[in-house]
C-alpha cells in the first residue's frame, strides 16, 4: 500500500495490484462541534472524488466503508438485494445460463464421438456428411497438425480438446461458389460441443432438420454455472452462516430447523432479522407438524406424491392464519396413511381454534369422532342420495337410524 497527499498525487501510471490511498484530511479530536462538521465534510470530498468509497485510519488502523455494495478485495459490485434476487421465475435472479431451470442441454463426448472411427471416416456424429463443418474441421486439423486418418481413440489428448473446444483463430477455407468458381473464406473454428450447444438453443425446433439431427445426441445434465441451484453466481455469494440459499432449500425441513435455531448473530443483525426467522421457523414448524420434516424446500412439485401434496397444502392454509375462512375439504384423509389420521385431525382443529369454520366431506370414523356437528346425507350415494337423514353430535349419531350409525356402533 501506498499513501499520497492529496496536493501530490503522482503522474503516470498506478501499478496495477498497487492499492493507493489518497488523504484528503487529518483530524484531531479537540473542538467538539467543529471536529464533527469537518469530518462530515471530509466525507463528503471523499465519497465524491472516488466513486463512493473511503478510508478512514485511526493510529494506523484502516477501516474501509462504500455507498455501495462492493467487495473490499475485487471491487465487484452489485445492486441494492431485492427479493426477485432470490427467485429462480424472475429474470433478475434466474441463472442467465439454464433460465432458472437448473439444468441445461450439452453434449458429451462419449456420445457425439465413435471412437473406433477416423475424422475423415466422420467420427463427429453430428457433422458427419455435413460439408460446411467437414471443411472446416479438414482446415483447423491441416493448421494445427492433426492427423485425420487416425482413430478418435488414438488422437493425442490435446488434439482432441482443439476439436472438442476449438482454437481461438480463423483458417483459410477455399471451396467453389457458383458456376463452380473458386473461393476463399476466412472463418474461426467453432468448436464441436459448443457448437452444438448453440445451435440446439438457437434452432427453431419444429422447423429446423439440424437440430432435429442433433437433438438426439443432446444429454440433460445439472447446470455448470449455477450447480443446479438456478441463481445467478453473484446471489449465490451472498451467504449466511457461510450457507447460500440454494445450499439452504437442499436441507430437509428438519435440518433447516435446526440450522436457524443454532444460527449466532450479533445484536444488530438479530434486530433485523428477528421478525425474518420467527416467520421462516414458523413456516418450517408448519411442515413439520403434518410430518413433512423429511422434505427438503427445494423438491420439485412433480416428485411429490399425492399425500404429501396434501399435507403441503394443509400446511399452506395453517401457514396464512387467515380468519373468518369457511374451508370445505372433500376427503382430506384419502392417500394419507392411517397413521397421519390424528396429525391431520389436529391440524383441522387448529384451522378452527384461530377463528375459521372446517366443513369436511369425510368417511373416515376417526374424524367424524373427533367433529364438532355432523351431517349425515343419503340414503345412496350420487342420485340416490340427497337427504339429510340425521344432524347433530357423534354421540346422538350412534343412536339414530340410520346405516352409518348401524355402521359405526357395530
Amino acid at each position: 500500500n501506498v499513501t499520497y497527499s492529496v496536493a501530490d498525487i503522482p503522474d503516470g501510471i498506478i501499478p496495477k495490484n498497487e492499492r493507493i490511498y489518497i488523504v484528503i484530511d487529518r483530524l484531531i479530536k479537540k473542538d467538539e462541534d467543529n471536529f464533527w462538521i469537518r469530518l462530515a465534510d471530509s466525507l463528503r470530498i471523499a465519497l465524491e472524488k472516488w466513486n463512493g468509497k473511503v478510508s478512514i485510519c485511526v493510529w494506523d488502523s484502516y477501516s474501509h466503508f462504500s455507498l455501495h455494495a462492493t467487495c473490499p478485495i475485487c471491487d465487484f459490485q452489485i445492486d441494492n438485494l431485492s427479493i426477485s434476487n432470490f427467485s429462480f421465475n424472475s429474470p433478475h435472479g434466474a441463472c442467465i445460463h439454464c433460465h432458472g431451470l437448473g439444468s441445461s442441454i450439452t453434449f458429451l463426448e462419449t456420445d457425439i464421438i465413435k471412437p473406433e472411427l477416423t475424422l475423415a471416416e466422420g467420427c463427429l456424429l453430428p457433422w458427419q456428411a455435413h460439408p460446411y463443418y467437414s471443411l472446416l474441421l479438414e482446415s483447423m486439423c491441416k493448421e494445427e497438425k492433426i492427423p485425420m486418418n487416425t482413430s478418435w481413440s488414438l488422437l493425442k489428448s490435446k488434439d482432441k480438446q482443439k476439436i472438442l473446444y476449438g482454437v481461438p483463430w480463423y483458417f483459410e477455407l477455399s471451396y467453389l461458389g457458383k458456376n463452380n468458381q473458386g473461393k476463399v473464406h476466412n472463418s474461426k473454428y467453432e468448436w464441436l460441443i459448443p457448437n452444438l450447444e448453440r445451435r440446439h438453443t438457437e434452432a427453431d425446433s419444429a422447423n429446423d432438420a439440424y437440430f432435429k439431427r442433433i437433438a438426439n445426441f443432446a444429454t440433460e445434465q445439472m447446470c455448470r454455472s449455477c450447480g443446479g441451484y438456478r441463481l445467478q453466481k453473484p446471489f449465490l455469494n451472498v451467504r449466511i452462516s457461510n450457507k447460500n440459499i440454494g445450499e439452504l432449500t437442499s436441507l430437509s425441513v428438519e435440518a433447516a430447523l435446526i440450522f436457524f435455531a443454532q444460527l449466532s448473530l450479533s445484536k444488530s443483525e438479530e434486530h433485523i432479522a428477528k421478525p425474518i426467522l420467527r416467520n421462516i421457523i414458523e413456516r418450517l414448524e408448519f411442515l413439520a407438524g403434518v410430518w413433512l420434516e423429511y422434505i427438503t424446500l427445494a423438491r420439485r412439485a412433480g416428485t411429490l406424491s399425492w399425500g404429501e401434496s396434501q399435507r403441503i397444502r394443509l400446511a399452506t392454509q395453517i401457514g396464512t392464519r387467515l380468519e373468518g375462512i369457511i374451508y370445505i375439504l372433500d376427503e382430506p384423509s384419502i392417500w394419507l396413511h392411517p397413521r397421519d389420521n390424528n396429525m391431520l385431525i389436529a391440524n383441522l382443529k387448529r384451522l378452527a381454534n384461530i377463528g375459521n369454520t372446517v366443513v369436511v366431506v369425510e368417511h373416515d370414523e376417526d374424524i367424524m369422532r373427533e367433529s364438532d356437528y355432523i351431517i349425515d346425507i343419503g340414503p345412496g350415494a350420487w342420485v340416490h342420495g340427497g337427504e339429510v337423514l340425521f344432524s347433530g353430535k357423534y354421540e346422538d349419531l350412534l343412536k339414530s337410524n340410520t346405516q352409518t350409525a348401524d355402521y359405526l356402533s357395530h
